[in-house]
Parts: structure tokens; sequence; C-alpha cells
């Protein structure tokens, strides 16, 4: 039975578009991910040139020249356009959509997973999206207040220094009772009380004196009354730029990912957050202020008037590394109550940001593309050309340029660790969360065998287990056609489906390339399967003999839909190794 997959229009939209900040157009890949559009220079690329909350902006329309328009406060307004009616039109419910800052789209994948830091100027632009207020006298009175408070150095927790101050006791002393002056005092009121009433009523005074004298021999004399709050302190080093940490931290709909004990969070005016603790649901509403005092970031989350999360954040980064100092300070109580305020909290969330940015160094960035999207947006004026044999031609000689730039990459590559003594594999971070995979081996056939093989789709059942069928839709010419291929469900996850290009090249030296990317096409329409979209797939076989070959593969694919995670990175595996199954299918 296949499981039910969100349609990916209803989650994610991806792919090349036509965009203007100020005097040029320019060709991006664009991604519009759980609320937030990002631009990158190419798909491939692992950190945005630009990014867009959506929530709350406004987006104008001009359906004649097929153009949305975003504005955002004190920023240039950004244009896109679109080379098809049905493109202009899902993108402008997607985007309208996603300005509707009190819906909650169930399932919706944190934000911030796919924000990834590679330079200052990204950071800054990070900064730029989080709302500030002004720094006001009694909020900065407060806020030094609680930093000097009375803390002392306890250990660590994890990764975090841990200070608190001790647990509060108010010295509120019972006062002694001298019993010798009370019982004589007694004495006198029952005389005067038995004179002028009577023996009966001098006995209930009697009875109601020694209630009294009772009581106060019961309570323990000097013993003060304990308040079991106390107040901490946590410091911590995260290698990422305060514009992700602000990002982490502002952004509701991932909370849970990093606080311990919470379980659910929206946020339509205030913060409404719902924890689970020892099995017991417990609420809590707060307001968020972000206020900038020097290059200091404050942070504040308050219920009512009382501050229960202070996060305090600066940039410390040093010898050419992103690094940043966070300070949190909090209160708990005897019975650590998860309800804002928890000393783990800075431990999770570096763990968190850690855990899903790809870092680099300034050495690295002044390696890097210094140019602007406005220094080179004239070189790209249209998006599809008039014949469409030249613009798919441009397709491929695009993938080809950025395939190549990616095997010079050294850097950034993890190893997925092949059960394969020929084969090795890798996955590189790239736009959208996803990953680029690379296999590399040598397979003993020559150059022009194994070419032949990955061109004709037949025979692609017997190398790629998950390949159910395929047909060439379109030869553009005796190198270059348009296909259609279906993949196999796998584990309830329902079949797959691709329109895509796929090109060869034959070098001088003997050395074949083969790329693929999707496209759309007239006679490959989307069907009931899941549209997957192939941003990349190449081959480059080098020839090292008569009768063998080097092959490096690469794929950058999004299946789609909603699946696994751990079904993914299956995925991923497999990918890789079709290249040791294509050396045992030519065997």
């Amino acid at each position: 039975m296949e499981t039910e997959e969100t349609s990916f229009e209803n989650k994610e939209l991806s792919g090349y578009l036509k965009i203007k900040r100020s005097l040029f157009w320019a060709r991006r890949f664009i991604v519009l991910k759980s609320g937030i559009l990002y631009y990158y220079k190419t798909a491939t690329a692992t950190s945005p040139r630009g990014l867009y909350h959506l929530s709350g902006l406004k987006i104008n329309k001009d359906q004649s020249e097929m153009i949305v328009e975003i504005f955002r406060e004190n920023s240039k307004t950004l244009k896109i356009q679109f080379s098809s009616k049905n493109e202009f039109n899902l993108w402008f419910q997607a985007l309208t959509m996603s300005t509707i800052s009190s819906e909650k789209i169930a399932g919706q994948p944190c934000a911030y997973l796919d924000m990834q830091k590679s330079i200052d100027k990204e950071n800054i632009q990070l900064i730029d999206q989080v709302p500030k207020a002004q720094m006001q006298g009694p909020l900065k009175l407060k806020i030094e207040e609680i930093k000097n408070r009375p803390y002392k150095l306890v250990g660590t927790r994890g990764g975090s220094i841990f200070y608190c101050t001790h647990k509060h006791i108010i010295e509120q002393k019972k006062v002694k009772v001298d019993m010798k002056m009370l019982a004589i005092g007694i004495l006198i009121i029952l005389e005067v009380v038995r004179n002028i009433i009577g023996n009966i009523f001098s006995l209930l005074v009697i009875l109601g004196l020694a209630g009294y004298y009772y009581s106060l021999k019961t309570i323990p004399e000097d013993k003060p009354v304990v308040d079991h709050k106390y107040h901490f302190k946590c410091s911590i080093n995260i290698k990422s730029g305060v514009g992700e940490i602000l990002t982490a931290l502002h952004d509701t709909m991932c909370r849970h990912l990093w606080e311990p004990y919470l379980n659910e969070s929206e946020e339509p005016s205030s913060i409404k957050l719902t924890y689970i603790f020892n099995n017991i649901t417990l609420n809590q509403e707060l307001i968020r202020i972000l206020v900038k005092d020097s290059n200091t970031f404050y942070l504040l989350e308050k219920v009512g008037n009382e501050i229960k999360n202070l996060f305090i954040i600066e940039s410390k980064n040093k010898k050419g590394e992103f690094l940043s100092q966070v300070h949190h300070y909090g209160c708990l109580d005897n019975h650590e109550n998860p309800l804002i305020g928890n000393a783990d909290i800075l431990n999770c969330l570096k763990y968190f940001i850690e855990s899903n940015t790809v870092y680099v160094s300034s050495g690295e960035i002044l390696q890097g593309d210094k140019s602007s999207d406005d220094e080179e947006g004239h070189l790209s004026q249209s998006i599809v050309e008039s014949d469409s044999a030249n613009f798919y031609h441009s397709e491929a000689n695009r993938v080809l340029k950025e395939a190549e730039a990616l095997l010079e990459e050294q850097t950034g590559w993890e190893d997925l660790k092949l059960n394969s003594r020929i084969i090795k594999g890798y996955r590189r971070k790239a736009a959208a969360g996803l990953f680029v995979v690379k296999a590399e081996g040598e397979i003993n056939r020559s150059a022009t065998e194994i070419m032949d093989v990955i061109k004709d789709l037949p025979r692609k059942g017997g190398y790629d287990t998950m390949f159910e069928s395929g047909s060439i839709i379109e030869t553009i010419d005796s190198f270059t056609e348009i296909c259609y291929q279906k993949y196999k469900g796998k584990l309830g996850v329902s079949p797959r489906d691709f329109c895509f290009l796929q090109k060869r090249w034959h070098m001088p030296d003997g050395k074949w390339i083969a790329v693929a990317t999707s496209v759309t096409h007239s006679l490959c329409p989307e069907t009931k399967f899941v549209r997957a979209h192939l941003f990349m797939g190449c081959h480059f076989l080098t020839p090292t003999g008569p009768n063998s070959a080097h092959d490096v593969y690469m794929i950058y694919v999004d299946i789609r839909g909603s699946i696994p995670k751990f079904l993914a990175n299956t995925v991923q595996v497999d990918q890789a190794m079709l290249i040791e199954n294509l050396r045992n299918f030519l065997n």
C-alpha cells in the first residue's frame, strides 16, 4: 500500500527563473520553501545569494508580462519573470499563500534547515530578516540587573559553562515567645473572666488559650521560608554567524528541534508553546523581543512583564572562521519544570545549528565568486530562447559547466562509506537542503562501450534496479534527446517519473561526457506519479587503457513528495552504487 504523499506544489517549488533586483535581469535558481524565498547563483550552490521571509510582504503581479513583484520594507523590489502562464499561476499562488503569516501548514519543514552560511554578506542578510525593536532605558536597566546577579561558577553542562545563583532563602524568622510571661497573662485573664462571667465561660476561654499555646509550640523557631527557584547563566561558543543563530532562535516553527521537552509551537500573534514533561502537558504563551546595542544582540522572551529567557549573542570571528558567543540567562525551580527556561537549551541549540550548516573560512571565500547579480545579470537576458533546440543545447552546456566546477571542488564532500572495495561514494550539501551525490570507480570496458550502454534505455533496467520503464520523447540530434523515465516505488513510497534532457560529448582524447537535466515538454505531461526533478546527472568517462575507463558519476535530484529521512539516505547510497552495478552488468 502506498503512503499518502503531499504534493510538492503545496510544499516546495524550485527552478531556474529570471529575477531583477536593480538594473539587470539575471537567471537564478529559485527555491520557495517554508515561507522563505531563496535565490542561488546555480542549483548546486551551497549558499543563497539572497533570501526573503515572505510572511507579511506585499506581492503584485503583471499577468501580461508574467512578472511578479515582491515588496519588502527598506529593500529593493524583487521582480521575477516566468516563461509560461502555467508556471506563472503556480508560483504566484504559492507566493501569495506564503505571505499569510497566520497560516500554519501541517508537516511544514523547519525553515532554518535550508539556510547555509558562506560569507558575511549572507549573514547580514539573515540578520536583516529578523524584526528588531529599539533599546529602551527601562529594558536596558532590566537586562543589566539580570546580567549582574551574583552568579557563581558551578561547572559545565555538556559543551556550555554553567553558572547559577544559590537558591533564594528569604530570612523571615519567627519571633520567639516568652512562655512564662504568656502563662502569667493567661492566669490574670482567667481570674478576671471568672469573677465577671462565671466558671463555664472560663473553661471555654482556657480551651481556646490552650489551642493557641499548642499552635505556638508546633511552629519551629527560626526556620526560614525557602524559594525553590534559582537563576542561572550558560555560556557557549557556536561555530556560526550571528545571523544564523538569530534566525534559529526566531524561527518558531523549528524551535522543537532544539528546545528540550517542547512538543508543539505556533505563532499567530504571541508565541504559544506546548511542552510534554513527565507525561504532563504544559502550555506557555510568551512575547519575543530582539534589540541591538552596539554590536551585541539581545533576544528576550517574556511572559507578562517577567523575562523568562534572555539570549545575548556576540560575534567572535577570528582567524578567518565564523564563531559566535551566546549567553543564556534563565530561571529554574527545584522540580525542573520546563516552562520557558531550561539549562540545556544552549547545548541543543549548538548541536542543531552546527549539524545543519556548511562552514567555510574567509580564506576559501576570497577564492570564491565575488561577482554581484547586477554585474553579470545582463549576460542572460532571456530564459527560454525562441528556438527550442538552441535552448536545449544551452541547458546542457549549463549543466556541464556546473558539473565541471563541482569536479574541481575538493572540500565539502562527505564519505558515504559504501560497502564496496572498488567504488567510492560521497555527498555534498547543495541548495534547498538537498545533496549532490558523487561516485567514482574503474570499469573494465572502453569508454565508448560504457557510453553505448548508458544511452540505451532498454538496457538500463539491467544495472539500475529501481528503473521500471522509459522512452525517447524527441530526438534533437544524434547526441541529444528528450526522455521519459519511470522509477519503482520503495517501502511504501509511490513511484517517481522524470522528463529530462540528455546530451553526450565525445572528446578528441577519447573521453566521453554525458549530462542530463529535467525539462518540460508538451509530449511529456505530468502523470499520476510524483514528478521528480533532476537538477543534474552526469558521467565523465576517462579511458585508462584499451579496455578500461574511469567513471565519475554525479547526480543531484529532488525526488519530491514526503518520504522518510532514512529512505532518503538509502536512495543516496543506491545512487552512488550505480557505477558498481554498471560494472557488474557489463561483465
